[in-house]
């Protein structure tokens, strides 16, 4: 397999997993299959939102799409109110057709943090004819910033999970029962 297949699949298998590992909200993000003869509607956003990236100075959150999209992250901290974070770089606004990054501002120790992504799918008729479609959001889903002065710490390092997709459901429900405060997955 070359390096960036697997960089990609693990992406997307990561996009799936993470989220869920600290999910207080299922995304219905991915198309549900269903018995009936109706086409299956092909959604935008991919698996859930992953957040990556830990440090005192950044996160990023890291959301699948299927197809060219921009958006952006609506944030709370706590009780407050969502305040929309656009993750521009350099002036640019996220937009791509597999993957939307978000970098976060820097965000208080130890709280606890809901958001929400938001994308829309986005077409490039000409340089003067550009369609937004219309917007999809994952569900509000929370995690707690990590603490530089807590007196412990728990986390879990996975290894070697490569496409092994028995192994990372297995290790999905042993990592859910050890309520870690984050999870480095190491390949």
């Amino acid at each position: 397999m070359q390096r960036r297949d697997f960089l990609s699949s693990s992406l997307i298998a990561g996009c799936g997993l993470a989220g869920s590992l600290t999910s207080s909200n299922q995304s219905a993000s991915a198309a549900e299959p269903d018995s009936g003869d109706a086409p299956k509607e092909k959604r935008l956003l991919f698996g859930h939102p992953v957040v990556s990236g830990p440090a005192p100075e950044s996160l990023t959150i890291l959301q699948g799409v299927n197809g060219p999209a921009s958006g952006f992250v609506e944030l709370a901290i706590g009780d407050q109110d969502f305040q929309r974070i656009d993750g521009e770089r350099a002036g640019l606004l996220p937009y791509d057709a597999n993957v939307l990054k978000f970098v976060l501002p820097p965000l208080p120790a130890g709280e606890t943090i809901r958001y929400r992504v938001v994308a829309r799918p986005i077409q490039f008729n000409s340089a003067y004819k550009i369609v937004q479609g219309e917007p999809e959001q994952t569900d509000t889903i929370e995690f707690q910033t990590l603490n530089p002065h807590a007196s412990s710490t728990r986390f879990i390092i996975w290894n070697d999970t490569h496409e092994n997709v028995a192994t990372i459901r297995q290790l999905q429900q042993l990592t859910q029962a050890f309520d870690p405060d984050f999870l480095l997955w190491n390949g």
